[in-house]
This record gives C-alpha cells, structure tokens and sequence, in this order.
C-alpha cells in the first residue's frame, strides 16, 4: 500500500512540474507574441514551440538522415564511456 501511495505522489509531482513548465513556457510565448493581430496566430506559435515539430528553413543547410544517425550513435559512445569512467571511480 504504501509503495503504491509513493509511486502515486511521486507521478503527481512529476505532472504538476510538466505543467508548471508548460505554463512558463506559454506566458513567455504570449509576451513575445504581443504583437500578433489575432488569438488563431498566437495559438500556432504555442502549439509550434510546445511540440515537437521541427521545421526545415530554407536559409539553413539541413543536417542529412546519414549524419544524424551517426552523431547520435557518437553522443550515445561518449554518454557510455562516460558513465563507465564514473562507475569505475566510484568502484
């Protein structure tokens, strides 16, 4: 019982920060969209900036399917060896 009480409270904390995140997020998004001419326009910035959408822009060399996967398989080998460093200091 109290495990599951634990989990619980620990859950709740968890989405109480996520909102608390999602509401800073969105009254910076209003301050910047002060000067938007209607309510349809400021709603598009909020939901382009709280998802998880990425759009190419035409001025900007975009990154290719080939280099990204390799970079992340390069940042993944450098997170490794890193936490193999830090266990084998603490061992």
């Amino acid at each position: 019982m109290r495990k599951n009480q634990q989990r619980d409270t620990a859950l709740i904390r968890r989405w109480r920060q996520i909102r608390e995140s999602c509401n800073t997020t969105i009254k910076a998004l209003i301050k910047v969209a002060r000067g938007f001419r209607n309510l349809d326009n400021m709603m598009a910035l909020i939901y382009l900036r709280c998802s998880d959408i990425g759009v190419p822009l035409h001025n900007q060399i975009q990154p290719s399917a080939e280099y990204q996967r390799v970079s992340l398989a390069m940042a993944t080998a450098r997170r490794r060896n890193k936490e193999e460093r830090m266990q084998a200091r603490t061992a």
